[in-house]
């Protein structure tokens, strides 16, 4: 299936982005603590990600939170919802079996930041996002995010072809949901690429945007929508 590329993906982003600093901050060059966790029983998911990951992900919510052109629902479109009050869903699962490197010329296009798309965080983005064993699906459940960025089950993954009212009906004062994989990152560990299905949307949307580590936190550079129809 072949993407209908939108153009309002070639975009480059470099104002910081607000709300994306979290504490304790990554240090991309230092020891990084570990992810909180909860106990775990046979019938729970295993705990998926690190504190990193929280981190840019987090990030990245905040950030579709305030991007005009992240309108998945009615409530986004219409305006009819105080700003103040809108939130974005997180899938609270992890997607796997991802192998960027099929898939990188409709996910990235020609407009990508020369520096952002190199070989280490392609290839950390696949080596963290096998097929998935067994039943088990690793949940991001344990982690404390941002409140405006709200940990909730999005049914129809990995492209999330769900019902859009039965979201809508759910999430009210949602802009839209995002279901990610682990983020890729650069061999010096500062930049992330993430790579996630968007919606509600009738025939399936990703995403893929690059982070980077600046100061003592993460701010989204550059992100390119993609739709199918």
């Amino acid at each position: 299936m072949r993407a209908q590329l939108t153009v309002l993906g070639n975009l480059v982003f470099v104002a910081v982005v607000s709300g994306c600093a979290t504490t304790p901050a990554f240090a991309p060059h230092g020891a990084q603590k570990s992810a909180r966790t909860t106990s775990t029983t046979q019938t729970q998911p295993s705990p998926a990600g690190d504190e990193r990951d929280r981190q840019v992900l987090e990030c990245l919510g905040v950030y579709l939170l305030r991007d005009p052109e992240f309108r998945m629902t009615m409530t986004s479109v219409s305006g009819s919802a105080d700003a103040r009050e809108l939130n974005v869903v997180l899938h609270c699962r992890k997607l796997g079996g991802i192998s960027f490197e099929l898939a990188s010329e409709d996910w990235l296009g020609d407009s990508a930041p020369a520096g952002f798309v190199s070989e280490d965080t392609r290839s950390d983005l696949t080596r963290r996002n096998p097929r998935p064993k067994g039943h088990d699906q690793p949940s991001f459940q344990h982690w404390i995010l941002d409140r405006r960025v709200v940990m909730a089950e999005v049914s129809g993954m990995p492209a999330g072809l769900g019902s859009r009212r039965a979201f809508e009906n759910a999430h009210p004062k949602a802009k839209g949901w995002f279901a990610a994989y682990l983020p890729g990152y650069s061999s010096d560990g500062a930049r992330a690429l993430v790579h996630a299905w968007i919606g509600p949307s009738e025939h399936g949307a990703c995403m893929t945007a690059f982070l980077a580590f600046v100061g003592d936190h993460w701010e989204v550079k550059w992100r390119r929508f993609v739709y199918y129809a």
